[in-house]
């Protein structure tokens, strides 16, 4: 018979692919009995031969398997997807014959991960940012799965809006294109103020009154 077995990675690897030792139990056929679960005792009768009777085979007891453990070291492909099945032929259920054994079917399963979230192909980031940075522009520092990368914010970036890095998420596998990587804009106002910046900031909103820049509450107030 096939078997089927679940293995769980971290995110690292289905990008990277690697290397996993599984434990298995698995129920093998009867080598004695050859999975009849009987041993018969035949008697030669010239040229024929006859069976005289039958009893359970004594190393599986008349089930005609056995449990059987072993350990497999399987390999992680790069850019498998959460939820992929692998076949790997022969390593199955062991029949007498090794081109009757059955397959092992290998269902990968990636863990959550407290940086990046799967969705799809693609890797999704939220990505805090001070409210000056999203207002005046910056150069700053973002993660990947394999290190940092500079990443420019444009000025006047609002909270939600996505940047795409392309290429950056599941590696291409198969037909699968390769994911990006999306970063989600989390816009950030400092909490703590000292005398000096409540007063920038103060200056900020009485400009900004001053130039009639509207109330971003307007339209959510009209529409009541």
């Amino acid at each position: 018979p096939d078997l089927r077995a679940e293995v769980r990675i971290p995110l690292v690897d289905a990008v990277k692919g690697a290397k996993r030792r599984l434990d298995l139990v698995a129920e093998d056929e009867c080598a004695t009995c050859r999975g009849s679960g009987m041993i018969a005792r035949e008697e030669k009768q010239g040229k024929a031969r006859v069976i005289r009777s039958a009893e359970p085979c004594p190393t599986c007891g008349g089930v005609g398997v056995v449990q059987a453990r072993r350990t497999l070291e399987v390999t992680i492909p790069a850019g498998v997807a959460d939820g992929t099945q692998l076949r790997l032929k022969g390593q199955g259920g062991r029949a007498p014959r090794p081109d009757q054994n059955g397959d092992l079917i290998m269902t990968v399963r990636i863990e959550p991960n407290p940086v990046f979230a799967l969705s799809g192909r693609d890797l999704r980031v939220n990505l805090p940012v001070w409210d000056y940075e999203a207002a005046l522009g910056a150069e700053i520092t973002a993660p990947t799965v394999d290190g940092r990368v500079s990443l420019q914010i444009p000025a006047g970036s609002q909270a939600g809006r996505v940047m795409r890095l392309r290429g950056r998420g599941l590696p291409a596998r198969g037909k699968e294109p390769a994911g990006d990587l999306l970063y989600e804009l989390k816009v950030l106002a400092p909490a703590e103020l000292n005398a000096k910046e409540r007063a920038l900031m103060q200056d900020l909103a009485d400009s900004l009154k001053a130039r009639g820049i509207a109330d971003p509450r307007t339209e959510l107030m009209a529409s009541k």
